[in-house]
């Protein structure tokens, strides 16, 4: 076993979680409290502007937030970004992290609307399954109205905005669907709110 790898399994989840939640927090009190926000948290810490966040920036970072953390818990919350195990932060893995995770009645209602619009029950959300609920909504488009794009293409365009951006194949699995609405539910008080707005935005 590496030293370093050593080092890192002797901070438990626990704490690794509790210094993420003091960071979000930190966000919070200075009004960066939603995913677009996360850009300027980012930006912060790649100080390189190679849009990836190194180890030595990623203490720099916690620094500038005002976080005291060990050699320890740096090596360890750093592992818990980094999910690909590429030494590099991305925008995606920091935001992964910063988002509190969807629980309790939103992830039943997030589920829920999944379920209904996966018509063959494939667990996949494809474009046969949403086209005919979405076409009235692409018909009062602006794009559409202009002729810029066709129906379909709002309802491919509309599917890709669930996607990950390493993972553009014209489907939508339910764990991508329910990332998207963990960023958006951040933004959104209490659950009727949420359960409302998400169940209208699909016509259900």
């Amino acid at each position: 076993m590496s030293e370093g790898k050593a080092k890192t399994e002797c901070v438990t989840h626990e704490k690794s979680q509790a210094i993420v939640d003091h960071l979000r927090s930190k966000c919070i009190s200075r009004g960066l409290s939603n995913l677009k926000s996360f850009g300027t948290v980012f930006r912060q810490f790649d100080k390189d502007y190679s849009r990836q966040i190194g180890l030595s920036e990623f203490q720099k970072g916690f620094q500038r937030y005002g976080i005291s953390i060990t050699e320890e818990e740096e090596l360890a919350l750093f592992r818990k970004f980094d999910k690909d195990g590429s030494g590099l932060i991305d925008f995606h893995e920091f935001c992964q992290q910063l988002v509190p995770p969807l629980e309790g009645k939103r992830l039943e209602v997030v589920n829920d609307v999944f379920q209904q619009l996966d018509s063959n029950g494939d667990g996949l959300l494809q474009t046969s399954d949403i086209e005919e609920l979405m076409l009235s909504r692409a018909r009062a488009h602006p794009k559409c109205l202009r002729g810029d794009w066709t129906e379909t293409e709002f309802v491919e365009r509309l599917l890709a905005a669930f996607e990950n951006a390493d993972s553009q194949d014209g489907v939508v699995t339910l764990q991508e669907f329910v990332r998207y609405y963990t960023a958006v539910s951040w933004c959104i008080q209490d659950d009727v709110s949420f359960e409302t707005q998400l169940r209208h935005s699909w016509s259900l």
